[in-house]
């Protein structure tokens, strides 16, 4: 009995020993799934908009995309970003303050129906800024359509807004900013600071 239960084990050993490189074929394959899901679960993707451009946006329910070089090839591109502090960033201090509406969208829907890729410009190719543009990320189509059904949340980052508010007081129709009220109560918007945390949204055209 004992001579058969060795041979047995000897046996289901050897049949069910697993290679070493089918062991790491394995371990090679569940990475790459591991790997496909973390970018499709990356949560929120951001896009930063002046107020002029905001109301524009939710009116036409689209984004659009614009020329844009990577990969050797130029595409449409609407040109998102992971980073949800990128309004801290010197490139959003170039761009201006002015810049101070952020869309919040669903990085999981966009990507069952969209091709999204990082991306990197061609100023930060140029300027050799690897970093500037590294939470980039570039959704390849003329328009996200239809944007709500993409949209999780609007904010309005409150000390640049306060900024434009000052800078343009004499002007606020032309850039939209007298229609500010209408638009955070119409859409739910948010007012964060510059660490991302909510604020009270009082009427925005007191000071």
């Amino acid at each position: 009995m004992k001579k058969e239960a060795l041979k047995r084990d000897k046996y289901n050993e050897h049949k069910f020993k697993i290679k070493p490189m089918k062991l790491q074929e394995n371990i090679q394959r569940i990475m790459e799934v591991m790997s496909l899901n973390e970018v499709k679960n990356m949560g929120l993707l951001y896009h930063y908009t002046s107020m002029e451009f905001a109301e524009d946006i939710m009116k036409s329910n689209k984004l659009l995309g614009s020329l844009n070089d990577f990969e050797d090839r130029t595409y449409k591109v609407v040109s998102l970003t992971r980073d949800r502090n990128f309004h801290n960033t010197e490139y959003h201090k170039m761009v201006g303050k002015s810049y101070f509406v952020r869309f919040a969208l669903d990085s999981e829907k966009l990507s069952q129906r969209y091709k999204t890729r990082p991306i990197f410009s061609y100023f930060e190719k140029r300027k050799g800024k690897q970093n500037l543009f590294g939470a980039e990320e570039g959704v390849i189509t003329d328009e996200i359509f239809p944007l709500t059904r993409y949209l999780v949340k609007i904010e309005i980052i409150k000390p640049f807004m306060d900024v434009s508010l000052k800078m343009y007081k004499d002007d606020l129709e032309h850039y939209n900013l007298d229609k500010m009220d209408d638009f955070i109560k119409k859409y739910d918007v948010r007012l964060i600071d510059l660490d991302n945390r909510e604020i009270k949204n009082d009427n925005i055209n007191e000071d």
